[in-house]
């Protein structure tokens, strides 16, 4: 039962990327996302601010900051590994539903910054999906500490991917003196 759900959670990937592929012109796709401008911001990071100073009437599922939350996806995976992380959704000034995705790719033993503002899943989650063609891996995560994405080799060549996703923050151990 689980490898019918697998196969079919993956067919909904595949013809969503696949409709989403053909909808957006050349243009449209040559002119990227726009960076992220707020102080503190990662460098670089693909998310840009979708709900402060912008006075844009919206509505979301899930929970919005007024500040970024940075964090880092380190590749401690022996390969290189692809993925993207997503927001909740939302539902814009035109009506439309839409969420925030930002794709990457980490080569052996690097990583990426990223920020956002969310909206967030519950408990201020992130859903972070790997794959190769199809989805691979995929949970929701919180992203008050950095993402590690882990892998291995096996015998018969194949590799197993997956990523050590947050369930609650960190806990933060003070020594005694």
């Amino acid at each position: 039962m689980a490898v019918i759900a697998c196969k079919i959670e993956g067919m909904k990937y595949f013809l969503l990327m696949t409709t989403f592929l053909f909808m957006i012109s050349p243009a449209q796709a040559q002119q990227g996302t726009p960076k992220a401008t707020k102080q503190g911001a990662a460098q670089g990071t693909p998310w840009a601010a979708p709900f402060p100073g912008v006075n844009v009437p919206m509505t979301t599922e899930g929970e919005v900051d007024t500040q970024p939350t940075c964090f880092r996806v380190i590749n401690q995976a022996p390969y290189t590994v692809v993925g993207s992380l997503q927001t909740n959704y939302y539902v814009d000034k035109e009506r439309r539903k839409a969420r925030h995705s930002s794709n990457f790719r980490l080569e052996k033993g690097q990583s990426q910054p990223f920020c956002t503002y969310g909206p967030f899943y519950e408990g201020r989650k992130l859903l972070l999906v790997l794959r190769t063609f199809l989805p691979i891996f995929s949970c929701r995560t919180m992203i008050d500490a950095d993402i590690y994405i882990k892998g291995q080799m096996n015998d018969d060549g194949s590799t197993r991917t997956w990523a050590i996703c947050l369930d609650a923050p960190p806990k933060v151990v003070v020594p005694v003196p």
